[in-house]
């Protein structure tokens, strides 16, 4: 099975060594070799999980970071589907839970209840949501399709196990204050490879106009607003244009930025008030605020 090769400051092999010799000294044999099992299974985040490990078996005993790397360990294999695979891996995957739905609407011969009975069945072990007839005006049909089709198996995968890796790391603390604040590395990885797949494949089209002229989709990406640059040249006139509309009216123009500080502001006003932090009136209160009494952060 394929696997990110995403680590902290090594590669994967490396990093499952590191996490043997740092959590070797807890436990019995049959304590390192259950770890040894989980790490070369989640080998993605066998670092991470190592130092759970060991915060957890410094705190309370070995016993409670072997159940804590257990809970871990299941929520990373959704029945035999490991969110650690790399794309290639999670295609093939695809591919084949796709050809079982298709091998059982071959099998029972167009009884569409039952068939979409067995594939619903297959697509909710791994935690998905199978379409519904209601969702396809009535059509069962159509949702036995689609549990049939590899892309709709590989877009739902690839959901899953996006939402399954930052949830986690959310939890195991790699996401966190101080070090990585937004996003797990695993899925700016993600992003930054989607980004380089995109731009391979604008400057592999090319388009020609009436004139004879040819350009590729690169060029006329980059001149429109798809391009990341264009789109803050314009978000950075209309803010310009709407401070001059305020000076030019009995309004006040203030710009809001840095969404973090604004997130703590919220909080704070949460203590004053005790509205929720995420309520919008608790923003509406904030601005307001900022508004008349020039309130800086």
């Amino acid at each position: 099975m394929g696997h990110f090769s995403v680590q902290i400051g090594t590669d994967s092999s490396q990093a499952f060594e590191l996490a043997s010799q740092k959590t070797s000294h807890f436990g019995t044999p049959d304590c390192h070799r259950f770890r040894k099992k989980i790490f070369e299974r989640n080998n993605l985040f066998a670092l991470p999980l190592a130092s759970a490990y060991k915060r957890i078996a410094e705190d309370s005993d070995h016993v409670q970071a072997n159940i804590n790397l257990r809970q871990w360990d299941e929520r990373l294999n959704i029945h035999d589907f490991n969110v650690s695979m790399d794309d290639d891996a999670l295609q093939t995957f695809a591919e084949k839970r796709a050809k079982q739905c298709e091998d059982v609407k071959t099998f029972l011969n167009n009884d569409w209840y039952e068939i979409y009975g067995r594939c619903a069945e297959l697509v909710e072990l791994y935690t998905l949501q199978p379409s519904t007839p209601e969702q396809h005006q009535d059509c069962i049909s159509a949702c036995v399709n689609r549990m049939c089709c590899k892309k709709w198996w590989s877009r739902q995968l690839r959901c899953l196990r996006k939402h399954t890796i930052e949830s986690f790391s959310r939890d195991i603390g790699i996401v966190r204050s101080g070090k990585h604040c937004y996003a797990s590395p695993y899925a700016k990885h993600s992003y930054l490879q989607q980004r380089a797949k995109t731009e391979q494949y604008l400057n592999s089209q090319h388009l020609v106009n009436e004139n004879g002229e040819r350009f590729s989709l690169k060029e006329l990406h980059d001149r429109s607003v798809s391009n990341p640059d264009m789109r803050r040249a314009e978000l950075m006139t209309r803010i310009k244009g709407i401070e001059i509309l305020a000076q030019k009216t009995i309004f006040r123009k203030f710009t809001m930025e840095a969404f973090r500080k604004a997130a703590i502001l919220c909080l704070s006003l949460e203590s004053l008030t005790g509205l929720p932090s995420n309520n919008h009136i608790s923003l509406k209160i904030l601005t307001i605020a900022l508004s008349i009494f020039g309130t800086s952060y």
